[in-house]
This record gives structure tokens, C-alpha cells and sequence, in this order.
């Protein structure tokens, strides 16, 4: 069967969003800074034999882990589905509230450990939004709904119909 040329439709393209899976790491990443908080000890030295109960390096590692998962995470997802840009953009802005406590920390000019921590959670936390619900969509091409008529005739019955055929 011949399908017209006037009948071929482009696929179309829709715009999806694939953000949960972004969000899904992030979920993950608050959940391993959770653990990291858990786990944590305040130590307070008292002398050389108190070291062994003071330990945190579960707790650094878990931390470690979040930070890696926060700022990496997000990207990677972004870079499987083809879009480098966003990878890019992705990173930049996760980084960008750490670059800003840094520069508020104590120890410099009109530096405050508050101001710090709420730029560094905070800005944090709104890059995870803007990332998961702003930037992980894209194009995808569906493909194309075709249909056409087909007319048959059969001549020993004395008969003709037509079919309508297509996908949708």
C-alpha cells in the first residue's frame, strides 16, 4: 500500500519532565546530610584516652557523601539525557550557595556564621527547586500518528471497499 505523501505527518515533539529523577537524588543527598547530622558528636577533649569515643569520621563521610550527591547528582542525570548545557547550569547554581557562605563566613569583613549557614542551606535547598522543576525538561519526539485511506476493488466478486488504516 502507497501512503500519500499529503497524509505523512512529522512526529511531533512534547516537552516531558524528567525532574523526579533529579529530585530523586536530592531526596538522597538530604537524607545522607541527615545521617551525617545523626551520626555527629560533639567532643570535647578531656585528655588523650577520650579520643576513641570521640570519633566522627562516620559522620564526615556521610557528609561527604551528601555534598557529592547534592552537586553531582542532578548534572550526571542531566548529561545521561544529552543536554551538556544543562548539566552545566545544573552545577553552577548547586555550587553557587557555597561559593556565597564561603565568602560570608566568620573571619571575614561583616562575616556571620548565621548568614552563612541560611546562604549555604538555603540557596542549597531553592537550587534543588529551580533544578527539579524549572530546568530537567526536554523535547522528545513522539512517534507520528499515521493513517490513510486504502481502496481495494475485487473484481471477480463485483466488490470495492475501503480501509481506513493507521496507528495511533
Amino acid at each position: 500500500m502507497l501512503r500519500p505523501a499529503s497524509l505523512a505527518r512529522e512526529a511531533p515533539t512534547v516537552t516531558e519532565w524528567y525532574g523526579y529523577q533529579t529530585a530523586l537524588s536530592d531526596v538522597a543527598s538530604v537524607g545522607l546530610m541527615f545521617g551525617a547530622v545523626a551520626t555527629w558528636r560533639l567532643c570535647f577533649s578531656l585528655g588523650s584516652g577520650d579520643r576513641g569515643r570521640c570519633d566522627n569520621s562516620t559522620s564526615d563521610a556521610l557528609a561527604w557523601a551528601a555534598s557529592g550527591a547534592y552537586l553531582f547528582g542532578a548534572p550526571t542525570i542531566h548529561a545521561v539525557h544529552g543536554h551538556a548545557d544543562k548539566a552545566g547550569l545544573s552545577l553552577g547554581i548547586r555550587a553557587l550557595p557555597f561559593v556565597l557562605g564561603v565568602a560570608l563566613a566568620p573571619g571575614r569583613e561583616g562575616g556571620s556564621s548565621n548568614a552563612a549557614a541560611y546562604t549555604v542551606f538555603g540557596g542549597a535547598l531553592m537550587a534543588m527547586i529551580v533544578d527539579d522543576a524549572l530546568i530537567a525538561h526536554e523535547e522528545v519526539r513522539r512517534e507520528a500518528t499515521a493513517w490513510y485511506l486504502a481502496p481495494a476493488v475485487d473484481v471477480k466478486n463485483h466488490a470495492a471497499n475501503v480501509a481506513f488504516v493507521g496507528s495511533f
